[in-house]
């Protein structure tokens, strides 16, 4: 291609803001040959990479490249100058977006060129790296032993950003009672960070969805999210004991609850009909767990109490369980409920089921639960006449 002729195409380009991926293809397809100044259009691309991918709408971005990587000549100049891609990233998505196309092995480039990263990118897309969330296989350990003490360091330094991309990102402005919640999160992981003698590069993100946030510190697990549907529920010795369990809602205008308990094992399998007769042994002492599922059980890996070495009240009151019965506590390998969001007692469940109609009932096998236990008690009692 006549390489004064592709400076103007390209300076009118850039004017009119038309650097597109057609605009790339028609280069390509425009490459005849000249006997005067002719250059490949590779060679073309790769002297004005950089004002390409700088002066390219964002949305196009990835199409642009793409379409350049298929050209081995230019892909040396793409993989070397990946740092403007990211840089030229303006969310999150965008982000997470260039790392699945991957152009390199991401988490070499990361590990290899950490220095000069941090800083020059959004901070949010080192935590991205760290949680794992939305980045596929790269998920576990993105960081290696060698980036650990830069890792750390990092966070420290951001720590009450890091804080509230785990438990409260959202584009909103923060109001001042948000951002006094937030620095008592940054003070609570600290204290536990603390208790349990790791740093923040061993924050382990465990997931979240529409109502908290969790994640592992050690032994502990942190759960930080909306205020519970039912968060005064009855006591029962299959509950999980909590270290913190507290709805702000009930002193603040602020709409959350947090919750600290002890790790357990989530990894194993429990049958339908066992989940059936876990429910059951509730329901003989008048308690509804209308959210049963696998997942809002797991099995003690302690013993079921709390393991805090400093002054802690131990009214569950405070907590939000009523009517504790003092009684020895589960012990390691038996099954617990971790989720209580819809534990109720029968008089309680009959007055929210009358307010709410189904909503009330968290799971279809709590409901399907109900309808086969109602069903046995019906046939037992004709039975018995």
């Amino acid at each position: 291609m006549n390489a004064k002729k592709f400076n103007l195409e390209l300076q009118k380009a850039i004017q009119l803001k038309s650097i597109t991926p057609n605009w790339i293809l028609n280069l390509y397809k425009n490459d005849k040959v000249s006997y005067l100044h002719h250059v490949p259009v590779s060679k073309l691309l790769q002297e004005n990479y950089t004002t390409l991918i700088e002066e390219c709408n964002d949305t196009d971005l990835i199409p642009i490249v793409n379409i350049m990587y298929q050209d081995k000549e230019i892909r040396k100049t793409i993989k070397e100058n990946y740092l403007l891609l990211i840089q030229k990233c303006k969310t999150l998505g965008e982000f997470k977006e260039l790392l699945r196309v991957n152009y390199l092995d991401n988490k070499k480039y990361f590990n290899d060129n950490l220095e000069i990263i941090l800083g020059h990118i959004p901070n949010e897309y080192i935590f991205t790296l760290l949680t794992g969330n939305g980045i596929g296989k790269n998920k576990e350990g993105f960081f290696k032993e060698k980036s650990q003490n830069k890792i750390n360091q990092f966070l420290i330094s951001n720590k009450k950003e890091y804080i509230e991309f785990l438990f409260f990102r959202s584009d909103k402005e923060k109001t001042k009672e948000e951002e006094n919640l937030i620095e008592l999160v940054v003070k609570l992981i600290e204290e536990i960070l603390n208790h349990e003698n790791l740093e923040y590069k061993d924050i382990k993100y465990i997931g979240g969805g529409a109502f908290s946030e969790i994640i592992k510190i050690g032994d502990k697990i942190v759960k930080v999210g909306k205020t519970r549907h039912n968060y005064q529920i009855p006591y029962d010795k299959s509950i999980l004991q909590p270290i913190i369990r507290v709805d702000l809602s009930k002193i603040s205008n602020v709409d959350t609850t947090i919750e600290v308990m002890e790790n357990v094992d989530t990894n194993f399998f429990i049958s339908k009909e066992e989940q059936y007769q876990f429910y059951v042994s509730l329901r003989e002492r008048g308690i509804i767990f209308a959210d049963i599922k696998a997942q809002n059980l797991g099995i003690l890996l302690k013993d079921n109490k709390v393991h805090w070495d400093k002054n802690l009240s131990l009214d569950n009151e405070n907590r939000g369980i009523q009517n504790t019965v003092l009684e020895e506590p589960q012990k390691k390998g038996n099954l617990v409920i971790l989720d209580t969001d819809y534990l109720y007692t029968e008089e309680d469940f009959q007055k929210i089921f009358a307010e709410e109609g189904m909503m009330c009932w968290g799971s279809e096998e709590a409901f399907e639960f109900e309808e086969r236990y109602q069903k046995s008690k019906h046939k037992k009692g004709k039975n018995n006449r």
